[in-house]
């Protein structure tokens, strides 16, 4: 993992997990991102923010730790 995707990834857990900003994910992720498993299916920021909406009502005490990064 680069650097840089090391920095993104640790922005989006502090900005969309720790201080739940779920607009930062328009910043940090491409509106035509594909599912990897179905190519033809768009899991871009909206699909993100109803993604973690609803994972936050199911589970709101819920958090992420970063241990290592490869």
């Amino acid at each position: 993992m680069s650097d840089e995707n090391k920095t993104l990834l640790r922005c989006y857990v502090d900005e969309v997990w720790h201080k739940r900003n779920l607009g930062a994910l328009r910043e940090l992720m491409s509106p035509a991102l594909l599912d990897p498993a179905d190519k033809e299916y768009v899991r871009g920021p909206a699909w993100a923010r109803r993604f973690h909406r609803a994972y936050r009502e199911a589970f709101p005490d819920a958090d992420v730790t970063v241990e290592d990064q490869l």
